[in-house]
């Protein structure tokens, strides 16, 4: 094996490794579903390690790219559980599973909400308007993982800081002026955007949150989940005037 060969392997590990110690930290939290979680870990990593390297066959090199995409998604996925969690909720990650659906239900007593986490995709080269676009459109793939008469929280994650937070305050009051007339967005109580994070070392602490609430949407996000989430995450509320900005 060679040295390129070794010292990706040694990080894959590191990865691996990491992303293990977050989901025990998980059970040690009480939430529920972390096996299926390991379990999803477990088949990204195996899929990984059986490609070819990106020395030896540049061919494979989007394959690859895509499944540590998909890797660091997990790594968000049990991040935000894990603050939910820690704030007191009762967490379940793949609450309807084996079906599919959101990615987790958090409950405080009575209340609860869906959420579900998505990263924004790599944009190559973009123009203003894509750039503006493209969080709409992420937003509104999640449809098929809202749960209709409940509470739904769309968690958008960027690892490549493509996007400035501009361009997503902009794309989320679009969704909002189009909630009354589409009834996927009716399903969506509110969205969370996390920018500036330091891939695979499961940090809380991005640089940027945002936070925005759809007064039009079919179920609001019940009180206990709102106060939890601007305790546990601190956002900005892009659903204030410019200059009234909630830190």
């Amino acid at each position: 094996m060679d040295k390129n060969h070794q010292q990706s392997d040694r990080a894959m590990n590191a990865t691996v490794y990491e992303i293990n110690a977050l989901a025990d930290s998980l059970s040690r939290l009480g939430v529920q579903g972390v096996l299926g979680y390991r379990r999803k870990l477990d088949r990204v990593a195996a899929a990984i390690f059986s490609k070819p390297s990106r020395v030896d066959d540049p061919a494979q090199s989007e394959d690859t790219e895509e499944l540590y995409e998909e890797l660091w998604a997990l790594e968000r996925e049990g991040v935000i559980a894990r603050r939910f969690a820690a704030g007191g909720a009762v967490v379940t990650m793949e609450p309807l599973a084996p079906e599919r659906g959101p990615d987790l239900l958090v409950e405080f007593g009575s209340d609860l909400a869906y959420v579900e986490v998505k990263r924004l995709r790599i944009v190559l080269n973009p123009d203003a308007e894509s750039r503006n676009l493209r969080p709409v459109d992420t937003i509104t793939a999640a449809h098929k993982q809202l749960v209709a008469g409940a509470a739904n929280v769309v968690v958008l994650v960027d690892r490549e800081f493509t996007r400035d937070i501009d361009d997503v305050d902009d794309a989320v009051n679009r969704l909002a002026g189009q909630a009354q007339e589409t009834d996927t967005l009716k399903r969506l109580s509110a969205v969370l955007y996390e920018s500036s994070v330091v891939p695979f070392r499961g940090t809380d602490i991005p640089e940027n949150w945002l936070f925005r609430g759809f007064d039009s949407c079919s179920v609001p996000l019940p009180a206990s989940v709102r106060r939890a989430i601007f305790a546990e995450f601190e956002p900005k509320d892009i659903g204030a005037t410019d200059d009234d900005w909630i830190l």
